[in-house]
């Protein structure tokens, strides 16, 4: 056997003997997350959500969107935390095809959309964290009376 035959055998045992424990593990992750994927397909949409958010923001939200007309355009006032756990985002998401203006405290300035205009006077209704962090549904001035009293959103 040649010199350069026994390198290229060499070097395809080391390369499989590296990728071996990395393609066991692979394989080993994906079946555990189809396994898990398998559980959710499952489940109605109402159910996943109910187990994904918890029941209690699933009625707030069923509750918002029953007295929130599709048409309606509302101010969204996030928590502080709303980037890191995506609150604001999946409240859109959740009460689609209304419309939401984002409101955001400015230090001292007050309360503006994230372009910094104020907010639009024509918006009846606001959606704002209550306890808990469970969306609220207040008229706008309300909304905007108690965000002022708590010294922002």
């Amino acid at each position: 056997m040649s010199l350069q035959r026994r390198r290229a055998i060499l070097g395809a045992a080391a390369l499989t003997a590296l990728l071996a424990p990395g393609t066991i593990h692979m394989i080993y992750r994906s079946g555990a997350v189809l396994s898990d994927a398998r559980r959710w397909a499952r489940l109605t949409p109402a159910e996943a959500r109910r187990r994904a958010f918890g029941a209690a923001y699933v009625d707030a939200v069923e509750a918002i969107r029953r007295q929130l007309p599709e048409d309606a355009w509302y101010l969204l006032v996030p928590p502080s935390d709303s980037e890191e756990t995506g609150w604001a985002v999946w409240l859109r998401h959740d009460l689609a095809p209304r419309r939401p203006i984002l409101i955001e405290g400015r230090a001292g300035r007050g309360f503006h959309t994230a372009n910094g205009a104020a907010p639009p006077r024509r918006v009846r209704w606001a959606v704002l964290p209550g306890d808990g962090g469970l969306p609220v549904l207040l008229a706008r001035e309300e909304a905007l009376a108690r965000l002022r009293a708590r010294g922002g959103p």
